[in-house]
Parts: C-alpha cells; sequence; structure tokens
C-alpha cells in the first residue's frame, strides 16, 4: 500500500510541477514575446513620448503618454492599428495623455458637459463653435476631430497639450 501512495504522491507532485512550469511560460511569453515587443515598437515612434502595459481583470490597459502631434486623430488610429495586430480589440483599453498643464485641464472641465450634449445630440458642429467661443480672449488653441467611432479634441497653450478621446457609443448615453 505504502508503494501506490508514494506513486499517487508523485503523480500530484509532477502535475503540480507542470503546471507551474506551463503558467509561467504562459506569463514569460506574454511579458516578452507580446508586451515587451509591442512596448519596443511604440516607444519607437517619435510621437509616443512613453509606453506602459498593465493587465487590470480580463483586459490590457495601455497607457501612452504623447509627444505633441499635429493631428491627435490620425495618430491615434495609427497607434490602434499597431495594437490590433497582437491585441483584439476589446481585449484592451488605449489611454492616451498629452502633457496638460492646470489651465488646459480646467478648460475641458468647463468644456465636459457641452462635450457630453453634443455627443448624445450629434451636435458636433455647435460642439466646434461652442469651444471656439471658450477660448476666445484665451491663450489656447484646439483642434476636433470625429470620425464613426470616436470624438478627438486637443487643446493645447504654448508647451502643454491635453487630449481626449471619447467613444461615440449609446450605451453611455441611453440611461433611461
Amino acid at each position: 500500500m505504502k508503494n501506490k501512495e508514494f506513486k499517487v504522491f508523485l503523480a500530484i507532485i509532477a502535475l503540480i510541477v507542470t503546471l507551474g512550469v506551463l503558467l509561467g511560460g504562459y506569463s514569460l511569453y506574454k511579458k516578452y514575446g507580446i508586451q515587451g515587443p509591442l512596448i519596443k515598437e511604440l516607444s519607437s515612434h517619435e510621437m509616443i513620448e512613453k509606453a506602459e502595459i498593465d493587465r487590470k481583470n480580463d483586459k490590457y490597459i495601455i497607457n501612452l503618454q504623447l509627444n505633441k502631434v499635429e493631428n491627435i486623430q490620425k495618430q491615434y488610429t495609427e497607434v490602434e492599428d499597431i495594437i490590433n495586430t497582437r491585441y483584439k480589440p476589446g481585449d484592451y483599453d488605449l489611454i492616451i495623455t498629452g502633457r496638460p498643464n492646470e489651465e488646459l485641464e480646467q478648460f475641458y472641465e468647463q468644456l465636459q458637459p457641452a462635450v457630453y450634449e453634443a455627443l448624445a445630440d450629434n451636435r458636433y458642429l455647435w460642439l466646434s463653435d461652442h469651444i471656439e467661443n471658450q477660448a476666445a480672449g484665451k491663450r489656447i488653441a484646439y483642434r476636433m476631430f470625429v470620425d464613426e467611432k470616436r470624438l478627438y479634441i486637443q487643446i493645447e497653450n504654448n508647451d502643454n497639450f491635453f487630449y481626449k478621446i471619447i467613444n461615440r457609443n449609446t450605451e453611455i448615453l441611453n440611461n433611461d
């Protein structure tokens, strides 16, 4: 009987070791085979100042700090295309930041109700006029882009810049 118990014990130990090796190997593969090369590829673009990838629950959180860009929509879609070669859409959240200062953050906070009203009513020309009126007399320049998926806002003053990308989905807008 002792011999059978010893064999069962060895089988359980072998199973635990095998599972540990497999999970460890898979984790290393994801870190050095997917995440590492993606960070390296993203960081090689001059528009990207800093790139980080974290895992939260079942999603990857990709944080990118961009340098000053001319067209945030174009840069965002280029970055998204690069990421989509490694991850499926929906498996990650892409967070873009710039180099904002307090004035830009406060300016966007004042715009936020108008931004979400424009999203709810699809009134993007009105929003553009509203932002232009709010920026008048301030040292703030802005650009706004809209496509079928998102609203892109970039505001700048001197060497500081703020980017906001908002999905245009109806799930957020219909809270009835």
